[in-house]
């Protein structure tokens, strides 16, 4: 089920119906979670809090993608992003125009895209500062690969795991991965 409905999903286990006509006198609660737009499974950070994480994930890595405090209290890291792009992207061609190679004006010529699919899981790792919105992330994901697509048509997903679960989670323009 999507994380925002969860707070709007009822199960009654109370067995099958007209099995017990009787009210025993229970009153049944029910908790609903109202604040659905609220930012999952986020909370603030003391500095020191900060500091020691930072320091416990780069004893645990493997690999030269460390993160490092600034002196401004921000840090920086790398994020893994992996792409699952279910449409073709396009990017510009790479041969020129005929009415190009014949030394007419470029405003004459005709611009030209290539489509293509991106292989599924295509994985890219960006370095990236904690402030960074997810909406500039997608604009450096698509000059990377030089894609000429409207960054509008793309979206940044959060995903996480807990008790054998993969949740996904997508992320608002403004939010930071």
């Amino acid at each position: 089920c999507h994380y925002q409905c969860w707070a709007l999903v009822r199960l009654d286990c109370s067995g099958p119906p007209g099995a017990s006509d009787e009210d025993d006198g229970n009153e049944q609660v029910l908790e609903k979670d109202t604040n659905v737009d609220s930012i999952w499974g986020r909370q603030g950070l003391a500095q020191t809090q900060v500091e020691q994480r930072i320091k416990e994930y780069n004893s645990q890595i493997n690999s030269n993608l460390f993160m490092s405090l600034n002196k401004d209290g921000s840090y920086t890291g790398f994020i893994k992003v992996q792409l699952k792009l279910v449409r073709p992207v396009s990017v510009p061609a790479t041969k020129r125009g005929p009415a190009l190679q014949a030394g007419r004006p470029h405003s004459q010529g005709v611009k030209r895209r290539t489509s293509f699919y991106l292989p599924k899981g295509t994985v890219k790792h960006l370095h990236i500062l904690s402030h960074t919105r997810a909406s500039e992330v997608i604009d450096a994901l698509l000059r990377k690969f030089t894609v000429v697509d409207n960054p509008r048509k793309f979206a940044l997903f959060e995903r996480s795991e807990k008790d054998e679960q993969v949740y996904l989670r997508k992320l608002g323009d403004e939010e930071q991965p």
